[in-house]
């Protein structure tokens, strides 16, 4: 078995729809801590899981935008909410990256967990 991290920061705005009263139902901004782990049987032709550049690529979607208004969040951009969507895309860029491969008989890596720093002390986590 294989595993890969990749940390990445991303700066990025976002507010909070709540049913009560918080600062964080305001417009503000996170430097956020990005960890994204990936585990798999197999490497690629080139020796890899997958590409680190490949997951930068999707995580920096996310990257000085106002959350709200990216296509894909869905729902309340919390840590949370980010963790599971960005598990969702990476894994969607990993089996396409993988098919390109043509080598049907292997199973594709896939994230097994991610990581989101919103500041010191607050870390919420996605985990298979």
């Amino acid at each position: 078995m294989f595993k890969i991290t990749k940390r990445i920061e991303v700066s990025g705005a976002h507010w909070l729809d709540l049913p009560y009263e918080s600062p964080c139902s305001n417009v503000h901004g996170h430097n956020w801590i990005v960890d994204v782990t990936i585990e798999g049987e197999n490497l690629s032709p080139h020796g890899m899981l997958i590409d680190f550049v490949h997951i930068k690529q999707v995580v920096n979607e996310l990257d000085h935008t106002t959350l709200n208004d990216v296509m894909w969040v869905v729902g309340n951009p919390t840590a949370e909410n980010l963790c599971f969507l960005l598990a969702i895309r990476l894994n969607a860029a990993i089996v396409e990256e993988w098919a390109s491969y043509k080598v049907a008989h292997q199973r594709s890596p896939r994230v097994v967990a991610i990581s989101i720093q919103e500041n010191e002390g607050n870390i919420a986590t996605w985990k298979l």
